[in-house]
């Protein structure tokens, strides 16, 4: 017999033929779904790849620079690198953005530009240096990172001030084990290159790989200011 009618409110019941076809989604709205799905899984892997090769060219620049000045080069590129790939990306891909700094770090021992067995330690207290910023800004400034707000900059700033003692500290001790005669006033020179590097590296390395992968829409004013 006769279906019954369906109940006030419902929406109505798909007819055999063409109302069930036009029901699903077209061919082409499969295939643009599943081409976001494949891009959006393809980021991580592209984005650790960029972390390795930005945090290799800051360090052997870092060194370069060190080489060329004759003293502690007050400006440390690298962990900025790290930090920008953490505000930008979820917590659970953190990981693979550390182990890709330290790995494109610890890369430089291999290219000739005085490497030894402290490039490794001090990768590590890179990462860890951004891990922490990284923490603290999650913690009291959540949500998506920008620096639209006095007190956005203000926990952005804080944070890097506050985390660049940590790798200060590891490769200040790492390069005195070795046999380098340093001062306080060196390790003092290593906190300031890491806080000049986050606070400048990290806003506009994250303004780039936001406006490239959809993340945010940022204006070129916006980008060039940060």
């Amino acid at each position: 017999g006769p279906s019954p009618p369906p109940p006030s409110g419902a929406p109505p019941r798909p007819r055999a033929g063409g109302d069930v076809a036009a029901a699903l989604p077209s061919e082409i709205e499969v295939g643009q779904m599943t081409g976001s799905t494949s891009r959006n899984s393809a980021i991580p892997a592209m984005a650790a790849v960029l972390v390795a090769a930005g945090t290799y060219a800051g360090f052997r620049g870092g060194i370069w620079l060190d080489f060329q000045i004759g003293d502690a080069w007050p400006f440390w590129l690298s962990t900025g690198v790290t930090l920008a790939a953490l505000l930008w990306r979820p917590t659970k891909e953190w990981p693979l953005y550390l182990a890709a700094a330290v790995i494109g770090e610890s890369l430089v021992i291999y290219t000739g530009v005085d490497g030894n067995w402290t490039t490794p330690v001090i990768a590590v207290g890179n990462a860890a240096e951004a891990l922490v910023a990284g923490a603290i800004i999650r913690r009291f400034s959540p949500g998506k990172f920008s620096l639209q707000s006095v007190r956005r900059v203000a926990v952005f700033v804080g944070a890097s001030v506050v985390s660049a003692p940590v790798a200060a500290t590891v490769a200040f001790v790492a390069l005195e084990t070795y046999g380098y005669e340093f001062s306080g006033i060196d390790w003092v020179k290593f906190w300031v290159g890491d806080v000049l590097g986050l606070i400048t590296v990290s806003p506009g390395l994250f303004g780039l790989a936001a406006t490239a992968w959809g993340y945010a829409h940022i204006r070129g004013r916006r980008l060039v200011e940060a």
